[in-house]
């Protein structure tokens, strides 16, 4: 089943498959997956901006200024939410993950000041704005980021072994199949991987159940990991 991107503004991504997970639920998990490997900073956190009617956001060049370099506007467009004059804001817009159905947007944070952050509005060029802080952003680190993923696999351009402990020259642990992880916990540029219930119930070809097992989630600003938000 190759999960789906929902995304009005439509941006370039990496989707990728994770065989049949979702076959067998009776409800429907809408899945925005995205990787990275040589594109912009990680920086050190993300930020997600949730809404639920019209409402528009500034980016700014400085914290100082009065008047905004950047804007998105969420409208009502038949019924359905989408951004005024997408065909021009993708031209600078291609945040880390969008779902305009879904009411969010996350940007990956350079840097916090008091009342603001300094965000990545496009992972190709790295250009980054600030946005004033409000009730509707939240700022979580890449370690609780990834903990609250619906699953994570390894990048498909940066093949990496299952370690039994969090360095390099570790013992590796043997897997059959495709990957079907959650994290558990971090530790530096590593996260410690399991097998969730729903990996282990035939809905995926994984053969092999992991308990405990540790893979790089970065190297550097590249992100060797692809992650699967439920929303």
């Amino acid at each position: 089943m190759k999960l789906r991107l929902f995304c009005s503004l439509v941006l370039h991504k990496n989707i990728s498959i994770m065989n049949r997970i979702c076959i067998a639920f009776t409800l429907a998990f809408y899945l925005t997956t995205f990787s990275s490997f040589g594109q912009a900073t990680l920086g050190i956190g993300l930020v997600t901006i949730n809404f639920d009617k019209a409402d528009t956001f500034f980016f700014y060049k400085n914290p100082s200024d009065t008047a905004a370099n950047k804007s998105i506007e969420i409208i009502e467009d038949q019924s359905s939410w989408t951004i005024r004059n997408s065909d021009k804001q993708v031209q600078w817009l291609n945040p880390e993950a969008l779902s305009i159905d879904n009411g969010f947007l996350i940007f990956r944070c350079k840097s916090i000041r008091k009342e603001w952050y300094e965000v990545v509005v496009n992972n190709k060029t790295g250009q980054s704005y600030w946005i004033k802080q409000s009730g509707l952003m939240r700022y979580s680190n890449w370690c609780d980021f990834l903990k609250g993923m619906f699953g994570v696999e390894r990048a498909s351009d940066f093949r990496q072994k299952l370690c039994k402990e969090p360095i390099d020259n570790s013992d590796e642990i043997k897997y059959d199949g495709s990957d079907c992880f959650q994290v558990r916990s971090c530790n530096g540029d590593w996260i410690e991987i399991f097998t969730p219930e729903y990996c282990k119930e035939g809905y995926t070809d994984s053969k092999t159940i992991i308990e405990s097992a540790w893979i790089k989630w970065r190297q550097g600003d590249n992100l060797l990991v692809t992650y699967f938000i439920d929303d």
